[in-house]
Order: C-alpha cells, then sequence, then structure tokens
C-alpha cells in the first residue's frame, strides 16, 4: 500500500513521471483511485464464481441431459423458471452455453454483462443449494458473495459500523475458499477456479478501501460512467470528424 508522497519518491527513483493526469488535474492524488465493484467483482471475481458453479452443475449432470450441451439447456431453462418465480426480468442476453462459460483462455467463467451477472448471484445460490451440497466450500462461496452484495444493496452513502466490520470477514473467507477450490483444480489440471489479478484486488477492497474510506462500493461504481460512454458513441457517430468534440458534447448537453 503506497501513499501519494510514496509513489511519487519511488517513480522519481525510477527516472519516471508522475502519470499527465495526476499533473494536470488539480488536487487529484493517489487516494482519490478506487477500486471498482462492476470491474473487480461483477465482471470479475463474482463471474468466475457464479461461472464455475454452473459449469459444475453441467459437468455433474444434475439434471440427466446427458451430454454438456443437453445440460447448458437444462441450466438456461431453469434460469428462466428462477426469474418467473422471483418475478424479475432476464439481464442475461441470450442462451447459457457451454461456450459462454469458458473464457478465451479456456478457464471457466460466466460471460455477460456485470450487472446480469450480479443479479443472477442469487440464482447461482439457488443452484448450488439444490446440486452442489456435497461440498459445502461451494455452497459457502456463493452465499458470501450474495451476503457481500446484499449488504452493498442495502446499505447508504456511508457504511455502518456493524457492515465495516463485515465486509472484510466475507471478503477474506471468499478469497480463502477461492484459493482452495484454484489449487485443488491445479492440481488436478482442470481449467476450473481461475485464481486472477482481481482476487488480490478484492481483498484490498474490502479489507482496505472499505473499511478506511467508510464509503459504500456501490457509490462510486462506474456503471454511470459505462451509460455516459454508451450514449456518447450514439451521439458522435452522428457528427462530422472534423468538429467531433465539440459538436458532440453540445449535443450530449442538450440532452440533459
Amino acid at each position: 500500500m503506497r501513499t501519494h508522497s510514496c509513489w511519487k519518491e519511488e517513480l522519481r527513483r525510477d527516472n519516471l513521471e508522475l502519470h499527465l493526469l495526476f499533473r494536470l488535474v488539480v488536487g487529484l492524488s493517489l487516494a482519490c483511485v478506487a477500486i471498482d465493484v462492476l470491474h473487480c467483482v461483477d465482471a470479475g471475481v463474482g463471474a468466475h464464481i457464479v461461472g464455475n458453479i454452473m459449469m459444475l452443475c453441467i459437468k455433474r449432470n444434475v439434471w440427466g441431459g446427458g451430454t454438456m450441451d443437453r445440460n447448458a439447456e437444462c441450466l438456461d431453462e431453469e434460469l428462466t423458471r428462477w426469474h418467473s418465480k422471483n418475478k424479475s426480468k432476464r439481464t442475461l442476453q441470450g442462451k447459457i452455453t457451454v461456450a459462454r462459460l469458458r473464457s478465451t483462455s479456456g478457464y471457466t467463467k460466466l460471460k455477460g454483462k456485470a450487472s446480469a451477472v450480479r443479479h443472477i448471484s442469487e440464482f447461482g445460490l439457488e443452484l448450488d443449494q439444490k446440486y452442489l451440497t456435497h461440498d459445502k466450500r461451494l455452497v459457502a462461496i456463493i452465499t458470501l458473495l450474495c451476503r457481500f452484495y446484499r449488504i452493498l444493496a442495502s446499505g447508504g452513502l456511508h457504511m455502518s459500523a456493524d457492515a465495516k466490520k463485515s465486509i472484510p470477514k466475507i471478503g477474506n473467507q471468499i478469497c480463502k475458499l477461492y484459493h482452495q477450490l484454484a489449487r485443488e483444480s491445479a492440481d488436478r489440471c482442470e481449467k476450473m477456479w481461475k485464481a486472477t489479478v482481481k482476487l488480490h484486488l478484492f481483498l484490498h477492497l474490502v479489507e482496505d478501501q472499505v473499511p478506511n474510506s467508510g464509503l459504500n462500493p456501490q457509490s462510486y461504481w462506474t456503471y454511470g460512467d459505462e451509460d455516459l460512454v454508451g450514449t456518447m458513441i450514439e451521439t458522435s457517430e452522428s457528427c462530422h470528424p472534423r468538429t467531433l468534440a465539440p459538436t458532440a458534447l453540445s449535443k450530449w448537453g442538450l440532452q440533459l
């Protein structure tokens, strides 16, 4: 962990310049930089946990489909029934397939929009409780992930004293369980439970960032920024390249 002054000193010793953004934006320091739940958890640790739970159900033939592709179809049908039972809208676009549960590196991960992955983590918990109770760690890790999300959803701008105590414990347990599952998968030469750098970032999020700042990570996650990028792309497509920047800014301002 570095303070802004320590970081600057390290860069100076290595004959490296401070990033342009920190030189131009008045008041911007390393303390202003935060780990984002969207990229770190929803599209990172959470996507790996939910994806692995789904893949285990498929591999273990819990629906009796006979083939992995048929079991993936059964999984997708169960997700549809889950949404119907909970009177919720399906946010995961497209059907769940075996290919969708594998990243480009071949490791298991649910591919989808970050918000969709977060929303169906509760579905992952239900799958676990129905089909994977033989390993208490599998039930525990998805239960803890859902608890993490519930604390964030129920909190305001500032985390309560109880939340600031609970979040580090929950995150630490998730990382320990994930590490055990990742090590065992590696020993079996299975491409599951990949230990990525986002797991390390997640640990900093729960053990350092939340307790020290006291702020709810939902208050500074980047969903609003991602939406703005989409809006600006649509706006910019109608602008001439030579005057794109001022015209897009003007058109966007008129939409507000």
